[in-house]
This record gives structure tokens, C-alpha cells and sequence, in this order.
């Protein structure tokens, strides 16, 4: 019998997951309509997909690791981190906790970086 807390973790694995699948979708059909049907006199912001791409990132990451379905653990011997680190809960805990700030402030990183790249281009300072 496992403790509560091993059945609470996978359903937050799982429901962050499909949080982060159906974010990425609507925000996918907002890019959509965007750049097809965006009226010129009235003008709106582009949706942003960092944040929902990084959360969905993190949290596949973290569900990839559960040990419930066959093709999962396929998928989960290509990646990069020991077996001995990923049977911890902390990396399940880590991950989710990733998972939560690339929602806060996924989009504030990639501005953040995208200024420094084009900063350090108009500059022409390398490195």
C-alpha cells in the first residue's frame, strides 16, 4: 500500500500535464486566429507560448518518469538523468515546482533573453 502522498504527486503530475496540453492548445488556436483573421484598425498582441511550452515541457518531463504505462518507460530510458536521481521525489517535486514558475514567469525570461541577444547585436559586443 503506498502513503497518500504517492497518489496525490501522480495526480498533480497528471493534472499538470494536461493543463499545460490544453494551454499550449488555446493558446495555439489564439496564434491562429491571430495572424489569419487580426484586424488591422483594431490591433491586438500576439499570444505568447513560452510560458504554457515551458510548463508543458516540465510537467511531460515529470509524467514521461511515471512507471504506469508501457510506453512511458520507453520514452523515459532516453532521458538524460540517472534512474537513481529520478526515483527521488524530490525530481518529481522539482520538476513540478518548475513547472509552476515557467507558468509565472516563462514569457518574462524569453523577453529577457531576447533583449540580451539583440542588445548584444546592435552593441556588436561577443561574449
Amino acid at each position: 500500500m503506498f502513503p497518500l502522498w504517492v497518489p496525490a504527486l501522480i495526480l498533480a503530475l497528471v493534472l499538470a500535464a494536461l493543463v499545460s496540453l490544453v494551454a499550449v492548445a488555446v493558446q495555439l488556436l489564439r496564434l491562429l486566429h491571430w495572424a489569419l483573421r487580426a484586424d488591422e484598425r483594431t490591433p491586438q498582441t500576439r499570444p505568447r507560448l513560452a510560458g504554457p511550452l515551458l510548463a508543458l515541457a516540465f510537467s511531460g518531463l515529470a509524467v514521461v518518469d511515471m512507471p504506469l504505462f508501457g510506453p512511458l518507460e520507453m520514452l523515459s530510458e532516453f532521458l538524460p538523468i540517472s534512474r537513481y536521481w529520478r526515483a527521488q521525489d524530490e525530481y518529481s517535486v522539482a520538476l513540478l515546482v518548475l513547472t509552476v514558475l515557467s507558468w509565472i514567469y516563462g514569457n518574462r525570461a524569453m523577453d529577457w533573453a531576447w533583449r540580451r541577444i539583440r542588445g548584444r547585436r546592435a552593441d556588436g559586443v561577443a561574449g
